[in-house]
């Protein structure tokens, strides 16, 4: 197309197109030199950081009291053993005692009174008549 001169009257729009492509081939070239699909940092990554450090604070927290709590445990158990071993023994000293009964009968002599004995040890023992 020609151009036309209209005299006296400028053309306010002279020149106006070839502005708007040069804007518009800056913001392309703008746009081509940012990385669209990068994440901002929202401050997650800090987020994450401190629960990550309060989740270790609590393992170690949480290690310490099962190690208090299973403490008593070990005293138990040896307790227990140990009391096993008293019955044990309890209980021998009780068949050494009727063989003991056994054997002085057999030789004439009377009991050694094992029904007074029994009475006895049932009312100092916790285990009972043994």
């Amino acid at each position: 197309m020609p151009e036309i001169d209209l005299g006296r009257i400028d053309n306010a729009f002279a020149g106006a197109a070839s502005q708007a492509g040069k804007v518009a081939q800056d913001a392309f070239a703008a746009a081509f030199k940012t990385d669209t699909f990068k994440v901002p940092d929202l401050g997650f990554s800090g987020f994450a950081k401190n629960a990550r450090a309060q989740a270790g604070r609590a393992r170690e927290t949480a290690s310490a009291l099962s190690d208090r709590a299973a403490a008593p445990l070990a005293s138990i158990s040896t307790l227990t053993q140990t009391m096993a071993g008293a019955n044990k023994e309890i209980d021998n000293a009780a068949t050494a005692t009727k063989r003991l009964d056994k054997s002085f009968e057999a030789i004439g002599g009377k009991q050694g009174g094992r029904e007074r004995n029994s009475v006895l040890l049932s009312r100092t023992l916790p285990c009972g008549n043994r």
